[in-house]
């Protein structure tokens, strides 16, 4: 039986969308792999390499580049929505990568 959090791995997200510059510390605790849901996966995922790429990164530019990318996503949730919804969350940069350890501690090993 997996061990998640999805609050945990909201947090993480709204906060890298509203402070992509904490990344690199976010990153040493975490990747893509313990993220349980495929959308929240995903978002690791555009976030990372469009930073690592030294691109800009927010909402709408998330958005596209995952609508882009041609994935869909069970339930049709419309990823535009999803991300302004992720983007409304009040995370500091301390809190945000607290909220990486706390998603690392519930890797599987």
């Amino acid at each position: 039986m997996a061990i998640y959090s999805l609050r945990i791995e909201k947090h993480v997200l709204g906060g890298l969308i509203k402070n992509p510059i904490i990344f690199p510390d976010v990153e040493r605790f975490i990747n893509e792999y313990d993220f349980y849901s495929d959308v929240h996966n995903t978002i690791f995922c555009v976030i990372r390499d469009t930073l690592l790429k030294k691109e800009k990164i927010d909402k709408v530019i998330l958005s596209q580049k995952i609508i882009n990318l041609g994935i869909s996503f069970k339930d049709d949730i419309s990823i535009g929505d999803y991300i302004e919804n992720l983007s409304f969350t009040q995370i500091t940069q301390k809190a945000t990568i607290e909220s990486a350890q706390e998603l690392l501690k519930l890797r599987i090993r």
